[in-house]
């Protein structure tokens, strides 16, 4: 069954790795992405941010700094992100990058079509 999220199936359990919302503020969302959260997959991501991107939220900074690795399960949800984010006008920043990341993200094209930030504002 297709939700209006774009993904199928049913929600995740509770007690799964969710996106630690790390604050709300005038429009901004900031959450944190680490590795173990990607390891559960992108489908489970995604239904734990799509109630965030919603209303009055103009900004989604995204903390990736405890990725040591973009997994392709990882771009994928980036890039849906973006992709979901784009069409409501929200804007996506990617929040203190490691260098090796930063790297992969140069070495992929993926630099240039996600907006890569320093820290959280």
């Amino acid at each position: 069954m297709a939700t209006s999220t774009g993904t199928t199936g049913t929600p995740p359990p509770s007690g799964s790795p969710a996106l630690p919302l790390l604050g709300e503020n005038d429009g901004v969302v900031a959450v944190a992405l680490a590795d173990e959260a990607v390891a559960v997959g992108p489908g489970d991501l995604r239904w734990h941010l799509a109630p965030l991107i919603t209303g009055g939220t103009h900004t989604v900074e995204i903390d990736v700094s405890h990725i040591d690795r973009l997994s392709s399960g990882s771009i994928a949800t980036l890039l849906w992100v973006k992709r979901t984010c784009a069409a409501r006008q929200i804007r996506v920043v990617l929040i203190s990058p490691t260098t090796r990341t930063l790297d992969q993200l140069r070495r992929t094209g993926l630099a240039n079509v996600l907006e890569i930030g320093s820290q959280a504002s």
